[in-house]
């Protein structure tokens, strides 16, 4: 939820995998084989994928409720790859199913793009790190 702190922790479990907490839900990443992990689990890139698609549904679907667009269906499809510049780009494709109009159908784009995710990935974060011993 946009405006509340997150808390998430990473352990490092075994070869490349990473045993991700978060409250009660946990999960992993993995890197592909290719990079030295054993493909177990999405890679860090798919899950911020995942992370952006999961906020643009959910940030729709609630404003097409408050709306009232008749939005029967939601999906998000998403890709990512280096750019120029070394800036990488993020492709979405988002689908509504329902009886919807053109201005149905942008009005939806507007509103994903409130996403709180996406205002972070667009605008930036500052990411400060510390390294400390165990």
């Amino acid at each position: 939820m946009a405006g509340t702190p997150s808390r998430v922790s990473c352990a490092a479990i075994e070869n490349h995998q990473v045993l991700i907490r978060s409250g009660a839900h946990a999960w992993l990443a993995d890197e592909p084989p290719s990079l030295g992990g054993d493909g177990l689990a999405p890679n860090p890139f798919d899950l911020l994928l995942g992370a952006l698609g999961a906020c643009m549904v959910i940030t729709v679907g609630h404003y097409a409720g408050q709306a009232k667009i008749p939005v029967e269906g939601l999906w998000a499809e998403l890709s990512g790859e280096p750019g120029e510049g070394g800036k990488y780009r993020i492709g979405v494709r988002l689908r509504a199913r329902g009886a919807l109009s053109d201005q149905d159908m942008d009005r939806l784009r507007r509103a994903s793009e409130r996403c709180p995710v996406h205002h972070l990935l667009s605008g930036g974060a500052e990411i400060v790190t510390e390294v400390r011993r165990a």
